[in-house]
């Protein structure tokens, strides 16, 4: 199962994303490559607007860390761009919620 951890507060936003579905094999699990496309698309379009944020990952876990920390004012247009990525992980959650829980600390 993936475990997708959210934490936000009014000076930082965080989502942590561990673990591998079970849905199918790797390279044919369509919930591991929704949350990982959705991941990808958000660090590209925050990439793209030059946003300042923290991203690491781990295939051999697998695991990937997203992290905002409020640092201009642009903070809250990035929080707008994350709390879109954590509604299509809500999405898919809904569909696939044996295989994909979300968590907000």
């Amino acid at each position: 199962m993936i475990c997708c951890c959210v934490k936000k507060n009014d000076n930082s936003y965080e989502i942590d994303v561990r673990g591998h579905s079970g849905y199918d094999t790797i390279g044919k699990d369509i919930v591991c490559s929704s949350v990982s496309t959705a991941m990808i698309i958000t660090i590209n379009l925050l990439e793209r607007f030059n946003f300042k944020f923290d991203f690491s990952s781990n295939n051999k876990i697998p695991m990937m860390n997203l992290k905002v920390t409020k640092c201009d004012d642009k903070y809250n247009n990035i929080v707008i761009i994350l709390d879109n990525l954590v509604s299509c992980l809500e999405d898919v959650s809904k569909q696939y919620n044996k295989f994909l829980i979300i968590k907000y600390l």
